[in-house]
């Protein structure tokens, strides 16, 4: 049963009702979608599909430009949310273990989930403490502005920047490392540096392994 009817709604709404599921075919040679609009910019005005269950629900909105509102410290005009509210977690994936999860800006790849684990494409910046609990490998820029735990093995093929405390079980440097003030680092076990560079704060860093501290002392040489 399908009956489309407005009762016990507000003045402009349409109510759909079914017991039965609701199937919406399109075939056509062009783009097909399924659009719902509103065009109004109003100081509240937005459109959205919501999904509910008999306690979760997740909803996709668009905020009209003349929307004041805002949404964790956002302003909502012209802002496009996924929501879920009243769920057990939010799940995303892909049905098949070859088919990758791609999060992109306009035309260009930032990170990427598939059955090799999770890479960014470009710099990966943290602006507060970052721990990581099994092997990290960083190809790209990596920028810690506080405290830094890695509790296993930790490669950098690339620049790495740290201007907190850094703690690492083991550590190989392939390219650049920059440590500014305080410049120390404290590892438990090995550390294979190829290339030290120091900022301006930091010409002598202190590197503990095992816990006995070893001095490196930094100077500018010509080639």
């Amino acid at each position: 049963m399908l009956g489309i009817y407005g009762q016990g709604m507000s003045a402009g709404q349409t109510k759909v009702s079914t017991t039965t599921p609701v199937l919406v075919m399109l075939s056509t040679p062009s783009a097909a979608r399924v659009t719902i609009e509103n065009l109004s910019s109003g100081t509240i005005a937005r459109v959205g599909f919501a999904a509910r269950g008999d306690a979760g629900n997740i909803g996709i909105t668009v905020y009209g430009t003349g929307n004041t509102g805002t949404l964790v410290g956002l302003p909502v005009s012209n802002l496009a949310e996924l929501a879920i509210g009243s769920a057990a977690a939010f799940l995303i994936r892909t049905a098949a273990l070859s088919t990758p999860m791609v999060v992109a800006t306009n035309t260009v790849e930032r990170f990427r989930a598939d059955s090799g684990g999770v890479s960014v494409a470009s710099n990966l910046t943290v602006g507060s403490s970052l721990y990581v609990r099994s092997s990290a490998l960083f190809s790209g820029n990596l920028v810690v502005t506080d405290s830094a735990v890695f509790s296993s093995t930790t490669i950098f093929t690339s620049l790495a920047i740290f201007s907190g405390g850094t703690s690492m079980t083991s550590l190989t440097i392939a390219s650049s490392f920059a440590v500014a003030s305080p410049s120390s680092v404290s590892t438990a076990s090995s550390v294979n540096v190829a290339n030290i560079v120091p900022t301006s704060a930091a010409r002598f860093m202190v590197v503990t392994v095992s816990g006995t501290k070893y001095g490196l002392a930094l100077y500018e040489i010509s080639a």
